[in-house]
């Protein structure tokens, strides 16, 4: 990327996050860049495919995660440290996870949608391999692993301490109680 689409990315990812993608013009960050909203044209085809290069970093490090997932059956150990990196990730990028996590809008544009959509549909099926119990357990275990990164409470350094508590939601096969014989 050359410096001056580098600097529009970071200005769009920091207004979209404070304000929303639907709360942001182009007219808007041509101002805040001091370029005239054309010139954004020259870099992105439309506000959306803006957004795509926004994101795009986090997406593809956490669909390189999703692939590095332990594999089943696995410990919690395991677990615990592979969604420490998960966490980590989304930490280490507040803003762009804020806008994955939060924003309305990227349920509404067809390509992010899609995407996205596959991503939580991998977290769903994993959290329920290692050890939810169902759906619903899975979607309070998505929730207190993702809530508290879209309020901008989890760092990277205290991303451990969050994949430990999100462990101890589930129940995976080496903690999972015996019945005594």
């Amino acid at each position: 990327m050359s410096a001056a689409r580098d600097r529009v990315v970071d200005a769009a990812l920091e207004a979209f996050a404070r304000d929303g993608y639907n709360g942001v013009s182009m007219r808007d960050l041509g101002q805040a860049l001091g370029i005239r909203a054309p010139s954004l044209y020259s870099h992105f085809m439309s506000k959306s495919d803006l957004l795509e290069a926004c994101l795009a970093p986090l997406m593809s490090r956490i669909d390189t995660l999703l692939s590095q997932a332990p594999p089943v059956p696995t410990t919690s150990d395991d677990i615990e440290a592979w969604l420490s990196a998960v966490i980590g990730a989304l930490a280490e990028e507040p803003d762009a996870a804020r806008i994955l996590l939060t924003d309305p809008a990227m349920r509404r544009l067809a390509p992010l949608k899609k995407r996205l959509d596959e991503e939580t549909y991998r977290l769903f099926a994993m959290l329920e391999v290692f050890g939810a119990a169902d759906r619903l357990a899975a979607t309070a275990t998505f929730g207190a692993m993702f809530l508290p990164v879209a309020q901008g409470m989890v760092t990277a350094e205290n991303a451990p301490q969050l994949a430990r508590m999100v462990v101890g939601l589930l129940q995976p096969a080496d903690r999972v109680p015996t019945a005594a014989t």
